[in-house]
């Protein structure tokens, strides 16, 4: 629901899903919870939080492909907000 939210542009909503879940619940899935919150963050100017969550999530994923992805995604993130 939280991904659904946060495609709507539903902030709020969003949030309230994420805060009801546990990443621990979710065992081998928890690195979907983590770049989801990143996307949340990111969605809600908050790049510093989204590059946390994104860190998380590589630390959680297994498969090789979406590690690669989430690491370039960080990777960009953290370029564009240089300063």
């Amino acid at each position: 629901m939280a991904v659904v939210c946060l495609q709507k542009q539903d902030f709020i909503m969003a949030k309230t899903h994420l805060n009801q879940l546990n990443a621990e619940d979710l065992q081998q899935r928890s690195y979907l919870f983590y770049a989801t919150k990143a996307n949340y963050y990111l969605q809600t100017n908050q790049p510093k939080k989204a590059i946390l969550n994104l860190n998380k999530a590589i630390e959680q994923v297994s498969n090789t492909l979406e590690k690669k992805y989430l690491i370039k995604k960080r990777d960009d993130l953290i370029l564009k907000n240089k300063t």
